[in-house]
């Protein structure tokens, strides 16, 4: 073949290398600390032995889903908001994100008005066994209602990512798991036991949610890149 591959005055890119370390380290440490940060709450939950961790566990598996529609809309929010940042369109972009949050939340509410209802016959799919049942289904009442705050935050995450404020997302992502929802779970686990661990999950992405909205609406809508 007459074709040569040359590398011949090729360098490397430093400016847009820094970029992408920039952009690229925090959103790889926001997924490492909250993964961790799981791996803590999954311990305080072992303690209480099997039926309980079976419980969470059927809640978990069925919450998984309801988690992901609201949340899905993060990924349109960062498309629509470096979309329109790029063209020059800050309230394009603005709006994107707004119009983003509320598609969530009215998705989340959607979810919880079909989820709740037909608790009992999802989890009944898991396992026949009434212990194991009673906290399956508590749980999962207390998952599916957090289901707006969380979708609310991941929207508002995607904006920010699309901003290239990567930064702000691992943050929010640290915050959530480990300060509100691990400090929340022992200063009440004493009084509410395993419980604390549902009502953490809800407490911590209903606050993470409203900060995330705080911040947003502070935020100068222009690209930390060049």
């Amino acid at each position: 073949s007459e074709d040569r591959l040359s590398l011949k005055g090729f360098r490397f890119d430093r400016a847009l290398i820094r970029q992408m370390i920039r952009i690229g380290v925090p959103a790889m440490l926001s997924w490492l600390m909250v993964n961790l940060g799981f791996f803590l709450i999954n311990n305080e939950t072992q303690k209480y032995g099997p039926v309980v961790l079976n419980g969470q566990g059927i809640a978990n598996n069925i919450t998984s889903v309801c988690f992901n529609l609201p949340s899905s809309f993060s990924s349109a929010i960062t498309t629509m908001v470096s979309i329109n940042i790029g063209a020059g369109q800050p309230r394009n972009a603005k709006r994107s994100c707004f119009v983003g949050c509320i598609a969530s939340a009215v998705t989340a509410v959607g979810v919880i008005a079909l989820i709740v209802p037909l608790s009992p016959y999802l989890t009944i799919l898991f396992t026949h066994r009434a212990d194991v049942l009673a906290i399956a289904n508590r749980a999962l009442h207390i998952y599916t209602y957090s289901v707006v705050g969380f979708g609310v935050c991941m929207a508002v995450q995607g904006a920010f990512i699309g901003l290239g404020k990567t930064v702000v997302p691992m943050i929010l992502g640290i915050l959530r798991i480990w300060l509100l929802r691990y400090l929340f779970i022992l200063a009440t686990e004493q009084a509410l036991q395993y419980y604390a661990v549902f009502w953490g999950n809800l407490f911590s992405n209903y606050a993470a949610a409203v900060i995330s909205l705080i911040l947003i609406a502070r935020v100068k809508w222009r690209s930390v890149l060049r």
